[in-house]
């Protein structure tokens, strides 16, 4: 029995005690673990973007970003006022839906920063939403987006602008973090009309 925390790198442990183990390495350092011991199955924590931010903050540290350090701060704490809402540590997901609120946040204020005349404001809303960016997965654009709501259309058998809810939901759960749901919405919009 494996009771020892052995550390292969920074960012790859195992340990039996806690049953939670963090894989970033290869799938073969997987299947020689499996080896070591197979009475019991590994279980793989879904964690890693948290530990990408935390790597990231201690490269930013050491490279004197104060612009990326201190967005990255204020991520790391957004996260673990989520944490602590939730009670519980978040996984991916719930971490993404995190950045997106901070992007979109900092999208608002770059907007109302330009209507206000204060374009040296906006243009570090805007540094801030590329440092955020990073932690987002691909886009969907257009064209996806617009087949995604066509599919759901189709799989809800909506036909007014009364089943928009439905459509949204649907939607939603396979786009989220991967498209804006203002575009989503326009595109249930265009495609219930």
């Amino acid at each position: 029995m494996l009771s020892w925390l052995l550390a292969l790198d920074a960012s790859m442990c195992f340990t039996r005690k806690h049953q939670c183990y963090t894989l970033a390495g290869s799938l073969s350092i997987l299947a020689h673990v499996r080896q070591i011991e197979s009475n019991k199955p590994l279980k793989v924590c879904a964690f890693m973007l948290a530990q990408q931010i935390t790597n990231d903050m201690k490269t930013a540290m050491r490279a004197k970003d104060k612009l990326a350090l201190g967005v990255i701060r204020m991520l790391r704490a957004a996260i673990k006022d989520k944490e602590i809402d939730l009670g519980k540590t978040l996984e991916d997901t719930d971490t993404i839906a995190v950045i997106s609120k901070l992007i979109k946040q900092r999208k608002d204020s770059a907007t109302q920063y330009i209507d206000a005349n204060r374009p040296e404001l906006a243009a570090t809303e805007n540094a801030e939403i590329k440092v955020l960016e990073v932690y987002m997965p691909e886009q969907m654009n257009d064209n996806e987006i617009a087949t995604l709501v066509a599919d759901a259309v189709a799989q809800m058998g909506a036909t007014s602008m009364k089943d928009m809810g439905g459509v949204m939901g649907i939607v939603r759960g396979k786009a989220a973090g991967k498209a804006d749901m203002g575009k989503v919405s326009a595109a249930v919009k265009v495609a219930l009309s």
